[in-house]
C-alpha cells in the first residue's frame, strides 16, 4: 500500500517529465503547477538541475526560482558552472529569489573555486542582487573582491570573512 507522500510524488513525475517537452505551454502549464505544489517537488527539481539535457536543467532552475525554496540553494550554486549560459543565467536568478540563505553555499563556493570564470561572474550578479533586492549591504566586499585585479585570490578571502561574519551572527541570534 502506498502512503500518501508516495502517492504525491507519483503525481509529481508526469508533472516533472513534461519540462523536457517540446511544446513551451506544456512547459508552463508544469512548470506553474510545480510551483503550487512547492515543497514536495524541490527535491526532484534539485535532482532534475543534473539532467543531461539542457532544457529539463533551465526548467527546473525556473521553478526553483519561482518557489525560492533554500533547501534547493547549494544546488543551484553548483549550475552556476552549467556549460549553458542560459541554466547558469536562471540559476542566479533563483539564487537571488532564495535570498540570505543562498549566502552560505555561495559563499563556500567561491571559498573553494574562485579560479572559475563562470562561478565569479555569476557570482557577482547573485551578490548585487541580493543586496539591491533583499538589502544584503554586507556582501559588498566580496563584490569589491569580484571586480578586483586578483579575484582568484582576493575573493575567497573576503568570501570566508563573510561567511564567518554570517556564522557568528547566526550564533549570536540562537543562543
Amino acid at each position: 500500500m502506498k502512503s500518501s507522500s508516495d502517492e504525491e510524488l507519483d503525481s509529481l513525475r508526469p508533472l516533472l517529465a513534461t519540462l523536457g517537452d517540446t511544446h513551451p505551454a506544456e512547459r508552463l502549464r508544469a512548470r506553474r503547477k510545480l510551483v503550487v505544489v512547492n515543497g514536495p517537488a524541490v527535491p526532484m527539481l534539485v535532482r532534475m538541475l543534473s539532467s543531461p539535457v539542457r532544457l529539463e536543467r533551465w526548467e527546473a532552475a525556473k521553478t526553483l526560482a519561482e518557489i525560492a525554496d533554500p533547501r534547493s540553494a547549494a544546488a543551484l550554486v553548483r549550475a552556476l558552472e552549467d556549460d549553458d549560459h542560459d541554466v547558469r543565467w536562471v540559476a542566479g536568478e533563483a539564487l537571488v529569489a532564495v535570498g540570505r540563505d543562498a549566502l552560505r553555499p555561495l559563499l563556500e563556493a567561491l571559498m573553494e573555486r574562485s579560479d572559475s570564470l563562470w562561478l565569479r561572474k555569476r557570482s557577482h550578479y547573485v551578490l548585487g542582487g541580493l543586496r539591491e533586492r533583499h538589502g544584503i549591504e554586507e556582501v559588498g566586499p566580496v563584490l569589491r573582491a569580484l571586480e578586483g585585479p586578483a579575484p582568484e585570490e582576493g575573493v575567497p578571502i573576503a568570501a570566508w570573512r563573510l561567511l564567518e561574519r554570517e556564522l557568528y551572527a547566526y550564533t549570536a541570534q540562537n543562543e
